[in-house]
């Protein structure tokens, strides 16, 4: 295991992350403008976040259950966090480090069921007229890469 420490860069106003390769965030409590940060195990970064597929049907019925899949391969870098639009409105979220780690937003035609929800696929119970909508998927990594990608398909819904 890695172990280092994390030292402040006033004159910049950041953290001096030189040899750490990545850390996790835990809790709310702030000093000095960051919060608590704890090393994990040393691995190898890679080149960032790319898409393996985008699932999100190209037209449902009304009344049926969606699922959208979100794959992606993080190529050596750390999940931060994967999110989940319609028309550009959060719906939901999964961050990883967080307890508990997924929440969801009301929205108008998202039927959200948040326990069959994760980290790669987001489950809509049933759908509606007002469920028609592009819906995108954003994965984040964690630093020192911090890339974020984000896609999205446009869904149908038919009487």
């Amino acid at each position: 295991m890695l172990r280092a420490s994390l030292r402040w860069n006033y004159e910049e106003d950041r953290i001096d992350t030189e040899n750490l390769l990545s850390f996790k965030s835990y809790g709310n409590t702030r000093s000095r403008k960051i919060k608590q940060l704890l090393p994990v195990t040393r691995k190898a970064t890679g080149s960032g976040v790319r898409f393996s597929y985008l699932g999100v049907p190209g037209s449902v019925s009304r009344g049926d259950p969606i699922w959208l899949d979100c794959g992606y391969d993080l190529e050596g870098d750390e999940l931060y966090s994967v999110k989940w639009y319609k028309d550009n409105v959060e719906f939901y979220r999964f961050l990883p480090s967080d307890i508990p780690s997924a929440q969801m937003y009301s929205l108008d035609g998202v039927f959200l069921d948040l326990l069959r929800s994760n980290a790669t696929h987001a489950f809509l119970y049933t759908s509606d007229f007002d469920t028609e909508g592009t819906y995108g998927c954003e994965v984040s990594t964690e630093i020192p890469s911090f890339r974020t990608i984000k896609a999205g398909k446009e869904l149908r819904v038919h009487g």
